[in-house]
């Protein structure tokens, strides 16, 4: 009469998607020290458009860094640590990154896929480290011996910094 139940056994799959996309874990923490590798490692992971983790892709991912356009960063920072790994079940931890000039960055993140790349960013603040220097800005190039420097240049000035030259803004002498 057709009315009768059918069942059928298969061994277990998972189903997913092709990669769709790119996710950043961090951690709480999103700053770092200058010059001192981030606390927490950042790890990406591709995904599938129903968000499911993507195991089966290989490739690199890597990671660029870019100055904030209000960033007050004298030189170019430099992004250290290794900065392309090869994706292990679709993910990649970048444990040992650090940057050496204080100042607001971004960090992008970027995972080729065929004719696709997914990428994803990354706001970061670097702060000075620990203070370790006096240096001595804006003072005149001569002046003869006895004379006072004059009201009308401006004052010398001492900054504490770290031991990389980045301007610890709040130190007790």
């Amino acid at each position: 009469d057709g009315t009768g139940t059918l069942t059928l056994k298969s061994d277990p799959f998972q189903v997913s998607g092709p990669p769709a996309s790119l996710a950043l874990y961090t951690g709480a923490n999103v700053g770092a020290v200058a010059n001192a590798s981030f606390a927490e490692a950042p790890r990406v992971q591709v995904l599938d458009l129903s968000g499911a983790e993507v195991h089966a892709i290989s490739g690199r991912a890597s990671v660029r860094l870019i100055t904030s356009t209000n960033a007050s960063v004298s030189g170019t920072p430099v992004l250290s640590g290794v900065t392309s790994l090869p994706l292990s079940l679709g993910a990649a931890s970048f444990a040992d990154l650090s940057v050496e000039s204080a100042g607001n960055y971004s960090l992008v993140f970027s995972v080729p896929n065929g004719s696709n790349v997914f990428e994803i960013s990354l706001q970061l603040d670097i702060v000075p480290g620990t203070p370790e220097l006096l240096t001595l800005h804006d003072y005149p190039s001569s002046v003869r011996a006895g004379a006072v420097i004059s009201s009308a240049s401006r004052p010398p000035r001492v900054l504490v910094t770290d031991a990389f030259g980045n301007v610890v803004p709040v130190a007790t002498a």
